[in-house]
């Protein structure tokens, strides 16, 4: 087990963190600018929305080799196989273990993993309904 831990901290890990940290920069360089833009901004709410799953899965990595070092194999594979899920046992093992310079750490993990999702689904939504008002703005209003 410490072996495959060890591939995933020190490989699948690190390139996670990579991917993550561009995900971030094309978000100002890209999707930032292209807000300014009215018909490009339901692109804007997709992209913070795809972009999210990348980051949760790179925050579940990372609960993933926080629970192994901190709790061991055996709440790992509880965590995974029962459901109980790596997070919340990420969140004890650090708890328990008194890693307090972990906690900002989770806490950025959770605020890069759902507000961009909770922003992309809030533009997409605003621009339906601006599609719609739209719509019935340039409809036909009688028949003479």
């Amino acid at each position: 087990m410490e072996g495959f831990v060890g591939w995933v901290q020190e490989s699948l890990f690190l390139w996670l963190r990579a991917a993550g940290a561009i995900c971030i920069a094309l978000w100002v360089v890209v999707l930032l600018p292209m807000f300014l833009l009215k018909k490009r901004r339901e692109w804007v709410g997709v992209g913070l929305i795809y972009s999210s799953y990348l980051l949760g899965f790179t925050w579940w990595v990372f609960s993933f080799i926080v629970t192994y070092r901190t709790l061991g194999a055996a709440w790992l594979l509880i965590g995974v196989f029962t459901g109980l899920g790596v997070i919340p046992l990420a969140v004890v093992g650090i708890l328990v273990r008194g890693l307090w310079t972990a906690v900002p750490d989770l806490i950025f993990a959770v605020a890069i993993t759902f507000l961009p999702k909770a922003l992309g689904f809030w533009i997409m939504k605003r621009e339906e309904h601006a599609a719609k008002r739209d719509l019935l703005a340039n409809f036909p209003q009688g028949v003479s």
